[in-house]
């Protein structure tokens, strides 16, 4: 069983830094589906790129995913 774990940081902090291969769930947005069990392939400022299966990546900001601890 997988437990997710929200990022949550001070006001005003730093980036928070996601490593590559690191396990991700993206919670819903408006308009946006929640996705999971997603893959960081690396990370740019604000926004990392997620592989979210076969053929399915895409950019995504860092403060809307959750990481995956098992």
């Amino acid at each position: 069983m997988a437990i997710s774990i929200p990022f949550f940081g001070k006001i005003g902090s730093d980036i928070q830094s996601l490593a590559p291969n690191t396990r991700v769930n993206r919670a819903s947005a408006l308009g946006e589906p929640e996705r999971i069990d997603g893959i960081v392939l690396y990370q740019v400022g604000k926004r990392a790129k997620v592989c979210w299966g076969p053929g399915k990546s895409r950019m995504e900001p860092v403060d809307k995913l959750v990481m995956i601890v098992e």
